[in-house]
């Protein structure tokens, strides 16, 4: 059996750290690790606007019916390192209006995600979700790849920055480190 090359490899290449639960702060909201405490009550209320459930649809839980149900998953979730959960606050009201988290952080194979991605009908269609997002990804890849090539984030200078910016980005972060597993192979314009 021949084994497929993955690419050059890369000698000093050293896993990343696991992006840091500081508050990421932008113009329309910030993005705090989550508390149940601080934000059950006004993340209850946000997802309840949705009367009919529908987004709930392609989430791994709830609808909840009730506010301790809901405040009970919610301590849950914020117990955990793998997904690490962040409330996005709104930055106008300073009250949760939805949540998102990294998973499957394994900084050997220098690969994170973001997922469990729930925006209320106040944050939907708003630029505090973009800005939500783009927050979340300029942390993770500076957290990835700035440690050994500065500010990773230099190109895309705000959030309203076109897609061809975030497509060089991700370009560019598809370089990684020879897999151990020869049946993976990182695509051009792939994150890893």
């Amino acid at each position: 059996m021949t084994i497929q090359p993955l690419g050059f490899s890369i000698g000093d290449w050293t896993p990343p750290i696991r992006p840091p639960a500081e508050p990421m702060i932008g113009q329309y909201c910030r993005l705090e690790r989550l508390d149940p405490e601080r934000d059950g009550r006004s993340l209850f209320d946000a997802y309840a606007l949705d009367t009919k459930g529908r987004n709930w649809t392609y989430l791994p839980q709830g609808p909840f019916e009730n506010y301790p149900d809901f405040l009970n998953w919610l301590s849950a979730m914020a117990k955990l390192d793998d997904p690490f959960f962040f409330t996005i606050i709104d930055a106008a009201s300073q009250t949760g209006v939805g949540v998102a988290s990294y998973l499957r952080i394994t900084p050997p194979a220098g690969s994170i995600e973001v997922g469990h991605i729930h925006y209320s009908p106040l944050l939907q269609r708003k630029p505090a979700a973009t800005e939500a997002m783009y927050l979340m990804m300029k942390q993770a890849l500076n957290s990835a790849i700035g440690a050994t090539s500065g500010n990773a984030m230099r190109s895309i200078p705000h959030p309203g920055s076109r897609l061809r910016d975030w497509v060089c980005l991700m370009k560019a972060s598809s370089v990684r480190p020879q897999s151990t597993n020869n049946a993976t192979v990182t695509r051009p314009g792939m994150l890893p």
